[in-house]
């Protein structure tokens, strides 16, 4: 028995129209909208261009800075130049004095006798080739385990600058200690001790007008002793300062 009515018919027949109908508009809609694969593919390509445009310079900023650098990396060639003298600079080179030996020692030989008028206690005053050595005993210039000056000391020492000033010959300043050890907040070792006052007697020479460039500070603790530590005179003598004026 076949239970369609007519207007199930009528229905079956409008949906099959509706269908075929909107099989017929698709390609119509899809051919109405083919422009938007052709617009977005020149978008694309503007865009591709753009970025070739914006990166060229760039690329030939790096091309040139390249360049640069290696230009920087070759090595330099100078030209040595020739040192030469006009007859008036030669003539003058040949009158610089340049003191013979003969003369260094009668220098040598002058300080030492200024440096021995020099009014202090157990002054020695030794002159080896190529040195004047003034050696100060620790009783004129420091209380013992002290690096102030005392008294007596700046005199001395205002009488001994005049003498160094004459010449420009450097200058070095030895401290000298004995054996007995030392351990104060101030001096952990004679080591600090020693360097201590070869520094004070400096600072004194640099106020008279001694040029520092020309003083060196030397401290030796009791690694140089000129007498035996064994008794109290050599430990004497030990702790002493020397000043060194190197005329060579």
């Amino acid at each position: 028995m076949n239970n369609t009515t007519p207007h199930s018919h009528a229905y079956l027949h409008r949906a099959s129209y509706r269908m075929q109908s909107i099989l017929q508009q698709k390609p119509a809609r899809s051919q109405g909208q083919s422009w938007l694969i052709i617009y977005l593919d020149v978008i694309t390509l503007l865009l591709a261009m753009f970025i070739l445009l914006v990166n060229q310079p760039q690329q030939e900023f790096l091309v040139e800075d390249s360049k640069i650098q290696q230009d920087r990396l070759q090595p330099e060639t100078v030209e040595a130049r020739e040192t030469t003298f006009t007859d008036a600079e030669d003539e003058k080179l040949a009158e610089s004095p340049v003191p013979s030996p003969d003369e260094r020692r009668n220098i040598a030989e002058e300080i030492r006798k200024q440096l021995e008028t020099i009014q202090g206690e157990d002054l020695v005053v030794q002159v080896d080739p190529g040195t004047i050595k003034l050696q100060l005993p620790e009783s004129i210039l420091f209380e013992t385990g002290k690096s102030d000056l005392l008294q007596g000391a700046d005199r001395l020492l205002e009488s001994v600058a005049p003498i160094i000033l004459q010449y420009d010959y450097p200058v070095s300043v030895e401290g000298h200690t004995d054996n007995v050890p030392i351990a104060s907040v101030q001096f952990p070792s004679n080591w600090e001790l020693s360097s201590a006052r070869a520094s004070i007697v400096i600072r004194k020479l640099v106020a008279l007008g001694v040029p520092y460039s020309r003083l060196k500070a030397i401290g030796f603790a009791d690694t140089s002793p000129i007498d035996s530590n064994d008794t109290v005179e050599g430990r004497r003598n030990n702790r002493r300062v020397n000043i060194i004026i190197h005329a060579q």
